[in-house]
């Protein structure tokens, strides 16, 4: 019988450590409301890795990726030699959904930066 009173209070205890008494919880501290702009859910360079740089990879192989005879002048597996160049990149994409992609991270790019 003891044996058992000790494990009914080791169990309790240890309830109670772990928050299972819900006398001991407190109220959650409210927010703080600020006028800065929640963080980004992606920085810059997971966004170009996600939507971009495949996207170039197919369209832009052999020539723009690495070991390819204009990887050295404009690589573009990096995203400011992209977005500085992206007025010709835009011109030689054909296909409307690669433009708008690209477009898009453009735009984002643009928005974070200010």
């Amino acid at each position: 019988m003891r044996g058992r009173t000790l494990v009914a209070l080791f169990a309790s205890g240890i309830a109670m450590t772990c928050g299972a008494n819900p006398k001991a919880r407190t109220s959650p501290a409210p927010l703080a409301l600020s006028n800065e702009p929640s963080p980004r859910p992606r920085s810059d360079r997971a966004a170009f890795d996600e939507a971009v740089k495949p996207l170039l990879a197919r369209t832009c192989t052999p020539c723009h990726v690495p070991g390819g005879r204009m990887y050295d002048r404009l690589p573009f597996d990096d995203p400011e030699t992209v977005a500085s160049h992206a007025e010709g990149i835009l011109r030689r994409l054909k296909e409307p959904d690669d433009k708008r992609s690209i477009e898009a991270w453009l735009k984002e790019r643009t928005r974070a930066a200010q």
